[in-house]
């Protein structure tokens, strides 16, 4: 008997030694491969958020905050150390928050700013971005430590699309969706954005880039159970969490205006995190957008920036 578990056990580990040395193979030798690619940067984001003291900011988002929020310029305004990990809502909102745990600690301010409509998807803290999450992790294998237990088996199940992707990939990536679009410390799209293509085009056909109209949302038990824990853990690290706006094109919002305000109450006594923001401040026009209703030019950027600079000196978290 005790033969026979030995053998069982051993021939486990094997196994698993095995698939971890295929595992390694794939996804991070040659090493390095999506160096040029925008989503790329969410290994430079991380690297960045492990090597910043405290007290910090912490921005967590999609590619609102990636296109809308200037690291860099947030930092000097405030007078404290900033890290912008936005960059894909794709990536999924549970890996963002998962990932900022790295190196939250006392003083810090984690800021939440998640594109309107996220309140009431039922599937948006069970997101996962399989594609995205490993092109971005590539070599950095740690990373994959943020992903829930539960989506293993895609990407276990994505493991040979993802070398075929690897083998065929061509360095060409250039403008906004590009890893050189960032500064350095992948804080700042440094890349300029001066034209403003949304307007035209949300005329054309509204439907296709978005129209935000609710009213009462109903908030999912899922969502709310997650963030709730979120901030618990936040606050027993001595951090503190709140939730603050993303600009948005003002054109797509089809509702009152109110409504965003009362959505904003509804999460707050929902799920305990508080706004330190103004729905009605961040309804952007034209003039300061890019390519989507979420997404500014560098006008609206450095507008965008100092507004939150604003929102936090008002909410008493900085006194600079």
């Amino acid at each position: 008997m005790r033969k026979a578990i030995t053998f069982v056990v051993s021939s486990v580990l094997t196994g698993l030694i095995l698939l971890i040395a295929l595992f390694v193979s794939i996804v991070a030798i040659p090493n390095d491969v999506f160096y040029d690619h925008y989503m790329k940067m969410l290994s430079t984001k991380y690297d960045t958020l492990k090597n910043t003291d405290s007290p910090k900011i912490i921005i967590i988002s999609g590619s609102s905050a990636a296109f809308c929020l200037d690291g860099d310029m947030l930092a000097d305004r405030t007078g404290m150390n900033v890290v912008n990990t936005g960059l894909h809502a794709g990536i999924g909102a549970r890996f963002e928050a998962e990932m900022s745990k790295a190196n939250i600690n006392k003083g810090d301010i984690v800021l939440l700013e998640y594109e309107w409509g996220w309140a009431t998807d039922e599937k948006y803290t069970d997101a996962f971005g399989t594609d995205l999450i490993m092109t971005g992790i590539e070599e950095n294998i740690e990373m994959y430590r943020f992903a829930p237990f539960n989506k293993y088996k895609y990407i276990l199940g994505y493991l040979f699309t993802f070398a075929n992707k690897r083998r065929a990939y061509v360095a060409d990536q250039y403008g906004a969706y590009s890893r050189a679009a960032f500064s350095s410390n992948g804080n700042s799209m440094v890349y300029q954005r001066g034209d403003s293509p949304i307007i035209k085009a949300f005329r054309k056909d509204p439907r296709h880039y978005g129209i935000i109209d609710f009213e009462n949302p109903v908030i999912p038990e899922s969502t709310v159970s997650y963030f709730k824990s979120y901030k618990e853990y936040v606050e027993s690290r001595g951090a503190s969490v709140y939730w603050i706006c993303c600009p948005i094109y003002k054109a797509a919002v089809q509702c009152d205006y109110t409504e965003l305000e009362k959505a904003a109450r509804q999460i707050e006594k929902q799920i305990g995190i508080k706004y330190i923001s103004n729905p009605i401040d961040y309804l952007f026009p034209g003039e300061y957008m890019y390519d989507t209703i979420y997404h500014t030019n560098s006008r609206g950027m450095r507008y965008s920036t100092e507004l939150l600079a604003n929102d936090l000196k008002r909410a008493g978290l900085i006194k600079k």
